[in-house]
């Protein structure tokens, strides 16, 4: 009985510290892509459209993580430069979608 008792004790130390780094990773990718997008906000051209080679360089300053800067500027980047219309609000509208691209991408 005692081996059983201590087996579910590691276990669930094992599932808290899971879902802890599960949540890190959700929020390194949630607070670098809504400050990309706010960055991109400021750095709209005449078209409207965000200026990737601004863009790429303030990833390159401000993001240290190697697999979440890779993310950003190899499939972030193009889905917010691609339109004019891509906004804060589309960001919080489809925040599942690009969080769990993120994540899954960066670990």
């Amino acid at each position: 009985m005692k081996k059983l008792k201590l087996i579910m004790f590691v276990f669930f130390i094992v599932l808290t510290f899971n879902t802890k780094a599960e949540n890190k990773f959700e929020t390194l990718c949630w607070n670098a892509i809504t400050a990309t997008t706010d960055y991109a906000d400021s750095v709209k051209n005449k078209n409207g459209k965000a200026n990737s080679i601004k863009l790429k360089m303030w990833i390159n300053k401000n993001i240290t993580y190697k697999p979440l800067k890779g993310y950003l500027k190899n499939k972030f980047l193009p889905v917010l430069t691609a339109s004019k219309e891509f906004t804060s609000n589309n960001l919080y509208v489809y925040r599942d979608k690009y969080l769990n691209n993120c994540v899954a991408e960066i670990r």
